[in-house]
């Protein structure tokens, strides 16, 4: 660390600057920078997570075919269930 100060001693002296006033704004520079830093790496881990979750979903042309066809299977389901009766076997007897 006392070799820092001496670098900054020396930049502030050259730029006839306070040596304190130049590590103030150093570090808030410094602070400046992660906090973006930061911001951008949510930035772009939150995009990524979007794109992933794009990519599991079946765009919308499939959904509307499985939506068809699981009311399709429901419907010959809810048949085969009230037909069980009929022919004499188990099955939904209303209750």
């Amino acid at each position: 660390m006392g070799l820092m100060k001496k670098y900054v001693g020396v930049v502030a002296s050259q730029a006839d600057e306070a040596a304190e006033e130049l590590t103030e704004a150093a570090t808030e520079k410094a602070r400046l920078d992660v906090v973006g830093a930061k911001r951008v790496a949510q930035q772009v881990e939150s995009d990524l997570e979007k794109m992933s979750r794009e990519r599991l979903s079946p765009d919308e042309k499939t959904l509307k075919k499985v939506a068809r066809y699981e009311a399709y299977l429901s419907r010959k389901l809810y048949k085969a269930m009230h037909e069980l009766p009929r022919r004499g076997l188990p099955g939904n007897r209303g209750s």
